[in-house]
């Protein structure tokens, strides 16, 4: 059994790295069998479709993304610093290209498994964002007089605009660089003095 579940992630790791990379379009059950040395069957024995293999991978990947977020609110850093720590360490293990091609694929070709993720993805910010934004306040970092979940929504789809890459056609800033602007203005929104102070010395 422990073999079992020790393919299956090998699976699931390898299929996040290549739809994150190159799209879930291009990539073929195939490529992913061919990427890890194993047969089809193996790879059909744990995953019956293309379509249940995208939707247990991006599962996967968001679960891993959560425990990511969770260690990083574990460590003693104030409310900013998390903020940004979480950018730059999931940027660093999560390899995503430039175009964010990954999720406007998924959104274009497998609509209702992009409505199950996005679902998943929007509970994993609303309660991260939901502890930074409580103890930043608590800090004396943010302020108090804004609503909170809504802050929050604007967020959420600020950050899955980013993905619609042609509004930024022309702009000379990575897909990475941009979510950093982003979140720089975001916390420059929200951010007390002594807040907007701590953010310039980080930057």
């Amino acid at each position: 059994m422990l073999i079992m579940i020790n393919t299956k992630e090998k699976i699931l790791e390898k299929s996040a790295e290549l739809f994150l990379s190159i799209g879930v379009k291009a990539i073929t059950m195939d490529d992913v069998s061919s990427s890890l040395g194993m047969s089809k069957k193996t790879l059909y024995n744990h995953f019956s479709t293309k379509k249940v293999l995208i939707k247990e991978t991006l599962t996967f990947f968001f679960n891993r993304i959560d425990k990511i977020i969770e260690e990083i609110n574990s460590r003693d850093l104030n409310a900013i610093e998390k903020w940004l720590v979480t950018l730059e360490e999931i940027s660093s293990v999560v390899h995503i290209d430039d175009k964010g091609s990954c999720s406007l694929q998924i959104k274009k070709y497998y609509p209702n498994i992009f409505e199950e993720v996005q679902a998943q993805q929007w509970e994993i910010i609303r309660r991260n964002f939901h502890k930074n934004l409580s103890q930043g306040m608590l800090e004396g970092l943010f302020r108090e007089d804004f609503d909170m979940d809504l802050f929050i929504r604007f967020y959420y789809s600020g950050i899955l605009n980013i993905e619609e890459h042609s509004i930024f056609e022309g702009i000379n800033l990575s897909y990475k660089e941009l979510k950093k602007k982003f979140i720089e203005f975001q916390i420059r929104s929200i951010a007390t003095e002594e807040g907007i102070k701590e953010l310039e010395r980080i930057l």
